[in-house]
């Protein structure tokens, strides 16, 4: 369901030749095959389309797509309040994509009224209040959360996620955080697809510190797969003198890592 909007995100991004090794990566990660019975793998579409009215709004500055955005995001925060940092890494990206303060409130607003018809229009049709939704979900969680270490899920958390989004992937999204990092601190001026990497990483960061996420990590966080392949993708595509070896080598192993979670691992079988 993700790959024709993820495609077209990559590419906005970037070029065809990253999108289409981004789909190509995509179909092969353990976690769409380990949890495929699941409902969660829904949110990685919700992730898609909302990243990508995000990013072609701003490219295009076409403010009815970021609009759709905040639509698409607010429908998926129905399924699940653990898509609320989606909305955040949109607005980080906003903000750092903005080239005035002005545009950013505009920007933001139109994707926070996005948000909030959804919510709007269930509260009035259907009586549902929102507030009184998010409080009963945020104590059912809190009991969850007081019962588990802290500590052990601040390395935990991190590790589940990269460890489903396949080794080989992983690597690939770790050179594209060292990377941008560099870039930064040598004062380059930075594209449009690391104002994205930045949003995501300060937003994970932001949740691993807060010690809400703690349990069950590599599904409920199944949403943000579509980010880790797609600057995996993007640092493939910097081996453009080797760029098919290297490929046919990250599909082989995280072909063969799927394989073993799907014979060794009992998850939702």
């Amino acid at each position: 369901m993700s790959l024709i909007p993820l495609y077209h995100l990559a590419r906005a991004l970037w070029d065809d030749r990253a999108a289409r090794l981004t789909i190509l990566l995509y179909a092969f990660i353990p976690a769409l095959t380990v949890f495929m019975p699941v409902f969660d793998d829904a949110f990685t579409l919700i992730t898609s389309l909302t990243l990508y009215f995000t990013v072609n709004g701003i490219k295009n500055q076409n403010r009815s797509q970021l609009f759709l955005a905040g639509l698409i995001g607010g429908a998926g925060l129905f399924a699940s309040f653990g898509l609320l940092p989606l909305l955040l890494i949109s607005n980080l990206y906003l903000l750092f994509s903005s080239r005035a303060i002005k545009s950013f409130i505009y920007d933001s607003a139109t994707l926070a009224i996005g948000g909030v018809t959804v919510w709007s229009l269930a509260w009035i049709t259907f009586g549902l209040n929102p507030f009184i939704i998010y409080s009963n979900s945020m104590s059912e969680h809190a009991i969850l959360t007081t019962t588990r270490s802290y500590w052990a899920w601040l390395i935990y958390n991190p590790y589940d996620i990269l460890l489903f989004a396949g080794i080989p992937i992983s690597i690939l999204f770790l050179g594209s955080v060292i990377r941008c990092c560099r870039q930064l601190f040598v004062e380059r001026s930075p594209s449009s697809a690391d104002h994205l990497l930045i949003a995501f990483v300060i937003t994970f960061s932001l949740i691993l510190i807060s010690g809400n996420l703690r349990g069950e990590t590599a599904r409920v966080l199944l949403y943000v797969q579509p980010l880790i392949i797609l600057f995996a993708a993007y640092n493939l595509t910097l081996h453009s003198s080797r760029i098919t070896f290297f490929s046919y080598l990250i599909l082989a192993l995280t072909l063969l890592q799927t394989i073993l979670f799907q014979t060794t691992l009992s998850v939702y079988h």
